[in-house]
């Protein structure tokens, strides 16, 4: 007989095949996405989760978590009115920062951390987490895997400053 936790986010991976875990990123990903833009809450994919869509029109493999970047305006309302729906669809929220910059969701075996970005002279973000303005002026959509996304337009740029690598 085998003991283990449930609950560890390590063994409820384990128990999915790749494929299976893949999927259930992309409906993550996907209902989050769809919530927000049906409430009027214009979101991106963010960090990792945005260079592994833009790359390989998929998420990271060994990534541990999708980013969703929102701005800080949105904040109170993706508290009080879309963390409740997301509840609903069996999402548990596991962090909010003090700060009011992150909330982080969990489904599954799988994190979401929705990231607040907010405009400070001449940068934007969250957390240390700081890019030029400009990088995030303007968006364009594109279409990944089937499902349309709100992609900065300098996309390669972020991933350029970010992570070094060049698309």
């Amino acid at each position: 007989m085998m003991n283990f936790n449930l609950f560890d986010k390590e063994v409820k991976q384990s128990i999915l095949t790749a494929e299976e875990l893949m999927q259930l990123r992309n409906n993550n990903f996907q209902m989050i996405t769809t919530i927000l833009n049906n409430n009027d809450i214009h979101n991106w994919p963010q960090g990792k989760t945005m260079l592994g869509l833009c790359q390989q029109g998929n998420f990271i493999t060994d990534d541990h978590d999708e980013d969703i970047g929102i701005m800080n305006m949105h904040y109170d309302n993706v508290l009080c009115n879309i963390v409740p729906i997301l509840e609903q669809h069996n999402f548990t929220v596991i962090r909010i920062t003090k700060n009011k910059s992150m909330i982080t969701l969990m489904h599954g075996p799988r994190y979401i951390d929705l990231c607040f970005f907010n405009k400070d002279n001449n940068t934007i973000g969250y957390e240390q987490k700081r890019f030029p303005i400009d990088f995030y002026e303007k968006f364009q959509n594109k279409l990944i895997n089937n499902f349309e996304y709100s992609i900065p337009i300098k996309y390669k740029e972020i991933c350029k400053y970010s992570y070094d690598i060049i698309l």
